[in-house]
């Protein structure tokens, strides 16, 4: 009787460049993603995620990455600008984080 040994199965993997990972991104249409529960809309994206190959998903959480540093350095520069306080005495501004008062237009 003859024994039949499997033979390992050879996978062709072919280099991906980022512009082939960014021809994975675009399979999501977004006018398919409206009105869908917050349920459906999570299989969906972790399906495409799933789908998608390493460097395509290193490359969506670095951009994403990039654009919540970004809003995050813009919320900062909102912040760290001088505030006037309405309810100290009028005309003295107050800068943020020292609390040093000087007068305004001075």
């Amino acid at each position: 009787m003859a024994t039949a040994v499997a033979q390992p199965e050879h996978r062709v993997v072919q280099p991906q460049t980022r512009f082939a990972a960014l021809a994975q991104l675009s399979k999501i249409e977004p006018e398919h993603l409206h009105g869908l529960s917050r349920i459906e809309l999570f299989s969906v994206i972790s399906e495409h995620w799933l789908k998608c190959s390493a460097p395509a998903r290193i490359h969506m959480l670095s951009s994403e990455d990039r654009f919540i540093r970004g809003e995050a350095r813009a919320q900062n520069k909102a912040l760290s600008v001088t505030q006037i306080c309405v309810d100290q005495a009028p005309g003295i501004i107050y800068e943020q984080f020292n609390q040093t008062p000087y007068l305004a237009g001075v």
